[in-house]
C-alpha cells in the first residue's frame, strides 16, 4: 500500500475525529459519498486535487495541515513559487490567504467562479481604481459585475476574497477600506434593489442632511455621512419616509452605535433594518480565512442578540450564505435572514420592505379616524407588480369604509387599520 495514501487517510481520520464528526457528517460537508470517505481513511483509493480542497475546506484546515507528513511544511515553501489564484479546471478558484508576516498561508476555495472570471473582475476593479473617480464607485461596479457573472457564488466570498483582496493588491490600505467598503456596499444595494422596489412604487435612495434632521438621526449619532439608505413611498400624493436601511459590510462595524438610533426610529413607527455582508474572517495564524461572519453562532452573548433578543432593529438581511437564519419566531420578533443578491424576485428583503410600507400606510390611516377601530396585524403579503399593496394583505379584518377615508384613497374601497392608535 502506498505510504502517501496511508498518511493521507490517517490525516483525514484524525482531523475528522478532532471535529467530533462521523464519516456521514464529513461526507455531507464535502458533498462526497460516505463510502468514499471511508475508502480514503482506509487508504484504499487515490484522491483528486479538487477533493483534497473540498476535504481541507470542510475540515477547516489548510492544505498544509491536511497533507502533513506528505509534503514539506509551509515554512519551507516560498509563496512566490506558487501562482494564485489557481483552478483545477472546474468552476472553483483557489485563493491563497497569507498571515500578516507572510510566513503562514491557507488556501480557500471560492466555488462557482473560474479563474478567468476571477481575473476579469479583478482587472476591471484595478482599472476602475486607476481612474479619477471615487474608489467606492469602482468597488461597487466590480461587485455588481461579479454577482452578474457568478450568481451562485456566496456574495460574502466575492466581497472578501475577490473585491477586498484586489483592492489591497492595488496598494490601498486596510484603513481606507473601512470607509470605501461601506460606501461601496451602500451603492451595491442601491443599484440592485432600487429598480426592484420601484416596481412596487417604493423609492430607495441615499440619505441626505435633510433626512438626518427630519428623522432626528444626528441626535442619535447617525448623520448623512453614514451608510444609511432611505425608504420612501407615496401616500395620498405625498412622499413619506417609512424606513431606513443600515448598510454594514461587517457586523463589527459600530453596530452598537447604530442600535439606539434604530430603536428610536422603530419607536416612531419606522422600519429600521440592517443589510450586511457579515464579512468577518480570520486569516492565519488565528483562522482558516473562511468568511464565517459573526452571525453564525446562535448562542446568547453574540451579535445576534441585537436582533433576536433586544429587537433593536426591525430585521437583519445577510448576504453571507454561512449566516444562520433565525430558525423561527424569536424573543423580540426580529429575524435574521440569509440570502443572495441574485435570488428570484421578490426575495425576502423586498417582501419585508413591501410589508413595512403597507403597515406604515395603514398605521398612518388610523390617525384620520376619530374613533377606535378594532384591528388585527397582517402577517402575509403576496405582492404582484402593479396591484395595490392594500389589496394584498391577508389575515386582517376588513371594515366598512369611512367617507373621508375613501376620499383619501380616491375611491370606494374598504379600509383596515393595522397599527395601534
Amino acid at each position: 500500500m502506498n505510504d502517501y495514501l496511508l498518511q493521507f487517510g490517517e490525516n483525514v481520520r484524525r482531523l475528522r475525529v478532532r471535529l467530533g464528526w462521523s464519516q456521514e457528517q464529513l461526507a455531507a460537508a464535502t458533498g462526497l459519498h460516505r463510502t468514499y470517505i471511508g475508502s480514503l481513511e482506509r487508504s484504499e483509493r487515490n484522491v483528486s486535487l479538487l477533493n483534497i480542497i473540498k476535504l481541507a475546506t470542510a475540515l477547516q484546515v489548510s492544505l498544509d495541515e491536511l497533507l502533513q507528513g506528505i509534503i514539506p511544511s509551509a515554512s519551507s515553501v516560498q509563496y512566490a513559487d506558487i501562482e494564485a489564484p489557481v483552478t483545477d479546471g472546474s468552476d472553483s478558484t483557489l485563493v491563497r490567504v497569507r498571515s500578516s508576516d507572510a510566513k503562514l498561508w491557507v488556501d480557500v476555495v471560492v466555488a462557482g467562479i473560474t479563474t478567468a472570471q476571477y481575473q476579469q473582475i479583478a482587472n476591471s476593479l484595478l482599472d476602475g481604481l486607476a481612474r479619477k473617480e471615487p474608489a467606492y464607485h469602482a468597488v461597487a461596479q466590480a461587485m455588481i459585475t461579479a454577482v452578474q457573472l457568478c450568481p451562485d457564488v456566496n456574495p460574502a466570498d466575492l466581497w472578501v476574497h475577490l473585491i477586498y483582496r484586489t483592492y489591497r493588491e492595488a496598494g490601498k490600505s486596510a484603513q481606507s477600506w473601512v470607509r470605501v467598503g461601506g460606501q461601496a456596499l451602500e451603492q451595491v444595494i442601491l443599484d440592485i434593489y432600487a429598480p426592484r422596489l420601484a416596481e412596487y412604487g417604493i423609492v430607495l435612495r441615499k440619505s441626505t442632511t435633510t433626512d438626518a434632521l427630519a428623522l432626528k438621526l444626528r441626535e442619535q449619532g447617525v448623520g448623512s455621512s453614514k451608510t444609511v439608505l432611505i425608504l420612501e413611498g407615496e401616500d395620498a400624493g405625498q412622499k413619506q419616509i417609512f424606513g431606513v436601511i443600515h448598510c454594514k459590510a461587517s457586523i463589527a462595524e459600530r453596530l452598537s452605535d447604530d442600535a439606539p438610533a434604530s430603536a428610536a426610529l422603530i419607536a416612531h413607527g419606522l422600519w429600521s433594518a440592517v443589510v450586511t455582508m457579515d464579512a468577518k474572517m480570520y486569516p492565519p495564524p488565528h483562522g482558516n480565512a473562511i468568511v464565517r461572519g459573526e452571525l453564525g453562532n446562535t448562542k446568547g452573548g453574540d451579535k445576534r442578540r441585537y436582533f433576536e433578543v433586544a429587537g433593536q432593529f426591525s430585521a437583519c438581511h445577510s448576504f453571507n450564505q454561512r449566516t444562520l437564519p433565525s430558525p423561527g419566531e424569536t424573543a423580540s420578533g426580529t429575524r435574521i435572514h440569509s440570502l443572495k443578491l441574485s435570488e428570484e424576485q421578490p426575495d425576502v428583503l423586498v417582501r419585508d420592505i413591501i410589508q413595512a410600507w403597507a403597515q406604515f400606510q395603514l398605521r398612518r390611516l388610523a390617525t384620520l379616524i376619530n374613533e377606535d377601530v378594532f384591528y388585527r396585524c397582517a402577517t402575509t403579503i403576496t405582492p404582484e407588480v402593479g396591484d395595490p399593496l392594500l389589496s394584498k394583505l391577508t389575515g386582517i379584518i376588513m371594515l366598512q369604509a369611512k367617507p373621508q377615508l375613501c376620499q383619501h384613497f380616491g375611491g370606494d374601497m374598504p379600509i383596515v387599520n393595522l397599527g395601534a392608535r
